[in-house]
């Protein structure tokens, strides 16, 4: 099929430190996308174009403030450029470019 890489893989850590009253965690993920063909073979309209591999780094550490647990992470840290899909208009790729680094902040509660 179109845009499905023949390998993908996903490797996540994550850290919670014991005995601490914060309950301060840690932990980073590694995912790795696959080349793969925007279009079918041999359709004259949408000409084959190749989305390259790329692989991802996301951070995140976190605490618990009763009765709020807030979470900083970084998506995409090193600001990889990698082609998520695509498609081809008038012989010239068009692809779709991965979300640049973001930071950011969660808080959750129960209510």
């Amino acid at each position: 099929m179109p845009t499905t890489p023949r390998y993908t893989a996903n490797v996540s850590a994550d850290y919670a430190f014991a005995g601490v009253r914060t309950q301060p965690t840690l932990g980073a993920s590694l995912r790795y996308i696959g080349d793969r063909w925007v279009s079918f073979d041999n359709n004259a309209g949408f000409p084959q174009y190749n989305l390259p591999s790329y692989g991802v780094v996301d951070l995140r550490a976190g605490v618990v403030l009763d009765p709020v647990r807030l979470q900083l992470y970084i998506r995409n840290l090193s600001n990889k450029l990698g082609q998520t899909s695509g498609y081809t208009w008038q012989g010239n790729p068009r692809p779709d470019i991965l979300q640049p680094r973001t930071v950011g902040i969660t808080a959750t509660t129960r209510f």
